[in-house]
């Protein structure tokens, strides 16, 4: 008599050629992997080696000209005792309470126009939203140069049109950080945008259905 499984029934013989999970999953995304590779290992070598390597250098002293010393944690100690170390975090925090907020909810709001039905053109809307974010980086800094620009810049010229005497932007100390949580707003909501796109796209319909029909 044959032995089978207590599961399914199959013969043991069966069973051992079923092919374990980490191969279905492979066999089925391999396309979606062979795709992720170019970026993967961009992100591998600029970006992951490039913090792996900044983080062993801040245990040693070196001008990349005459060889490293090891100091140990001496530059740490270092950088406590700077007075513009505790600056330094107090401005960051800033950026990112003004940054990281802006660019969700403006994504936000602006996915939600998009996915509205009643709004005409919306693959053409969407396509000049993301538009700016594959131009070249030098051309947008420029661009935004131009924007800030106190005197002659397009931001100021709007303002003085209502009345309002803008500021120095990028070129005040007070308002510095405001303006480059501008330009990171700008710069990252396309890509928030289609996530958050994407995201309402693979829900189902049932909740929100459900939710009209209680309304």
């Amino acid at each position: 008599m044959t032995a089978r499984s207590l599961e399914s029934g199959a013969p043991l013989g069966e069973r051992a050629a079923t092919p374990s999970l980490w191969s279905r999953i492979w066999q089925k995304d391999a396309p979606g992997y062979l795709f992720l590779l170019p970026w993967l290992i961009g992100f591998l070598i600029f970006t992951a080696g490039a913090m792996l390597f900044s983080l062993g250098l801040t245990v040693f002293e070196t001008d990349f000209l005459t060889g490293f010393r090891f100091v140990g944690t001496q530059n740490f100690a270092r950088m406590i005792e700077d007075r513009l170390f505790v600056k330094s975090l107090g401005v960051t925090f800033y950026y990112v309470a003004l940054a990281v907020p802006s660019q969700v909810l403006i994504a936000l709001a602006i996915a939600l126009l998009l996915n509205n039905s009643k709004v005409a053109f919306t693959g053409v809307w969407r396509t000049l939203y993301f538009l700016p974010s594959i131009v070249s980086g030098i051309a947008v800094s420029l661009l935004w140069i131009w924007i800030f620009n106190p005197d002659s810049g397009l931001l100021n010229y709007g303002l003085g049109l209502i009345g309002i005497k803008g500021p120095r932007w990028i070129y005040s100390e007070q308002w510095a950080v405001p303006s480059l949580a501008i330009i990171s707003a700008f710069n990252a909501d396309p890509h928030i945008l289609f996530t958050v796109v994407a995201g309402t796209f693979s829900g189902t319909p049932a909740p929100s259905a459900a939710w009209r029909a209680g309304a």
